[in-house]
């Protein structure tokens, strides 16, 4: 019996106005904290997983990141991931 992987979907982010990307990834990562889809202690996916899910450049999802754990929502812990911070998840579901 042979498994069927799925493909990830690939998710585009909006590239026309003037937002920068790594602020509309930003806008996507702080909706999925606030839905409950990334909860508190949750690995945020890996910079690869983001890169390729929505198409950006590493420094794209670095920058994101970066701000996200300046800014407290998320924090990044070398060599296993960036996790949801507890306080961000329970300030968005508010």
């Amino acid at each position: 019996m042979t498994a069927i992987l799925s493909k990830p979907s690939k998710t585009k982010i909006l590239r026309g106005g003037h937002t920068p990307k790594h602020q509309n990834l930003r806008e996507v990562l702080l909706e999925q904290i606030g839905s409950g889809e990334l909860g508190s202690g949750q690995r945020v996916p890996s910079e690869s997983e983001l890169i390729a899910q929505f198409q950006v450049s590493n420094t794209t999802v670095r920058r994101c990141l970066n701000d996200l754990a300046r800014e407290g929502y998320i924090h990044r812990q070398r060599g296993r991931g960036s996790f949801v911070s507890e306080l961000a998840a329970t300030a968005l579901h508010a």
